[in-house]
């Protein structure tokens, strides 16, 4: 680079050899190409690992479209941001959890990397609480991109004690800073379960202390 930050200066070519100033259109030429390989591996990587809008898209299932619709105004829906939203080395990853009182539903962006699946065998989903109850997947969307795998899954039938939640109902805070973890009341997990035998992963998802906010929702 010369001092006016030009990588390769033109004015002295006229007295350079033929050679040389062959020698130096290809290195100039080879540095170009080399630029704009990286740039488009680049373009491929970033594009190839982009995340699908239904990763992230509220929608709930047919039954729940049908009593917003009966009734838009009086449907409500919660955001919940999960103690644990992914496990330990990142392999599974939850985002944009919903869950909504009116039609009793709750609903998954579930990212997941494609080497945790042996062959064809793909995990089961299912969320468990702490009475014991487990819920099974009702619907579940599915794409794939890069390294990934993403899903939007859907579970019926679950009540969220709202009202024992400090973000719901502040007039518990104080007991769950007394009493920490313990104010824990019912907890709900996502469990993962692999079918070549490697042991279960739970990700903690909602209990008292939960951050979880009202959010909006319109289907599409």
């Amino acid at each position: 680079m010369d001092y006016e930050g030009k990588y390769f200066p033109d004015e002295d070519d006229a007295e350079l050899s033929k050679g040389k100033k062959i020698r130096k259109k290809i290195l100039k030429y080879s540095f170009y190409g080399v630029v704009a390989v990286v740039y488009i591996i680049t373009m491929i990587v970033l594009f190839s690992n982009c995340e699908p809008d239904m990763y992230k898209e509220v929608t709930f299932t047919e039954e729940a479209i049908k009593i917003y619709n009966s009734a838009p105004d009086k449907f409500e829906v919660y955001r919940v941001f999960p103690k644990t939203f992914m496990n330990y080395d990142g392999s599974v990853q939850l985002d944009t959890v919903a869950y909504t009182p009116t039609a009793n539903e709750m609903e998954f962006g579930v990212k997941f990397n494609k080497k945790l699946i042996n062959g064809d065998k793909k995990p089961s989903f299912t969320v468990v609480d702490t009475n014991g109850n487990t819920y099974t997947s009702v619907t579940t969307q599915e794409d794939r991109g890069g390294r990934y795998i993403y899903y939007r899954i859907s579970f019926t039938n679950i009540k969220l004690n709202l009202e024992d939640n400090i973000y719901i109902n502040p007039d518990n805070t104080s007991k769950a800073e007394g009493e920490g973890e313990a104010f824990d009341t019912l907890k709900f997990s996502f469990r993962i379960e692999y079918a070549d035998g490697k042991a279960p992963e739970e990700l903690d998802v909602f209990n008292s202390n939960t951050a979880i906010e009202p959010m909006s929702f319109k289907p599409n």
